[in-house]
């Protein structure tokens, strides 16, 4: 039980264990018990955590992650206590479960701790721009550790995606793959590519598909009246304005347009490619696309 709002549904959050997230000052074991101010806020924010029962209350339990700014809490029966649950009235979202379920827990948590960076670039991988059209960067989609491995998945998730919204055009349907897709790694990185350097969309074109995101992605082919605010991310040398900086949806099917001004801020002729996003975002949808600006040549 819990006196927060639930979780949303269709996100997917990182489970570390307590021992994982312990605070300079703060033993092990302490924070392992999530105990008050043994949680280090920049290791928990936003992720779900595994606490161990004793020595502390466990709604305290909860309310020390709360602190931290931890998601949800799970909180695992120590062996004295084995199945005995309680029905707690909690903080945040948190569920308690019993000694054995908590152990498959830990051991899960510690097997993931190597975990290797996906996806990843293949070497054989094609890399943008197009030698004849330049304009042309790259394949629009990346998928799984493999490149050639797109060629099946993208049909398998068009074919989803025409399921749930049979009165979606070929049109929305691209779009709502590639403005919902990601250019971070399993571990919240930035993807790599085969050389373990970061990778740039000359590499994953629109990012790496998120088939569950593309369900729901939200912007212009959302379903409901919004308002989205632009963010950039803006190259070193480049700068970048939109203009208006919000757009405010009034009814179905209404379309809005906006424009994107792009000013060198290189001292001298600028040289070379540089990358940046445009992401429009209500809060909840990301409709994310990368930017990239060539030197007049």
């Amino acid at each position: 039980m819990s006196l927060s709002k639930p979780m949303p549904k269709f996100r997917l959050y990182l489970l570390i264990s307590a021992a994982q997230a312990k605070a300079t000052n703060a033993s092990v074991t302490n924070a392992l018990l999530c105990k008050l101010g043994t949680l280090d806020p920049r290791k928990v924010e936003g992720k779900i955590v595994a606490c161990l029962l004793g020595e502390t209350a466990r709604v305290d339990k909860g309310l020390a992650c709360l602190q931290a700014g931890v998601a949800g809490m799970i909180l695992c029966n120590d062996y004295a206590d084995r199945n005995s649950l309680s029905a707690d009235v909690h903080y945040l979202p948190a569920i308690q479960v019993a000694y054995e379920d908590g152990v498959e827990i830990f051991d899960y948590i510690k097997s993931t701790e190597r975990t290797r960076p996906a996806p990843l670039m293949a070497s054989f991988s094609s890399v943008g721009p197009n030698t004849i059209t330049p304009e042309i960067l790259k394949e629009p989609l990346h998928d799984n550790v493999w490149h050639i491995y797109v060629l099946p998945h993208v049909p398998g998730v068009v074919g989803l995606l025409k399921t749930l919204h049979p009165d979606w055009s070929p049109a929305v349907i691209r779009s709502s793959i590639m403005t919902s897709a990601r250019t971070r790694d399993n571990s919240f990185h930035p993807m790599e590519d085969s050389s373990h350097f970061e990778a740039t969309p000359f590499e994953y074109g629109a990012r790496h598909i998120q088939p569950n995101h593309a369900m729901d992605p939200g912007f212009v082919y959302d379903l409901t009246f919004r308002t989205y605010v632009a963010h950039v991310r803006q190259p070193s040398t480049v700068s970048i304005s939109i203009e208006p900086m919000t757009l405010k949806f009034e009814k179905i099917g209404e379309e809005m347009s906006f424009q994107v001004t792009l000013k060198s801020k290189a001292v001298g002729e600028p040289r070379g490619y540089a990358f940046g996003s445009l992401t429009w975002s209500d809060g909840h949808h990301y409709a994310r696309s990368p930017i990239v600006v060539a030197a007049a040549t």
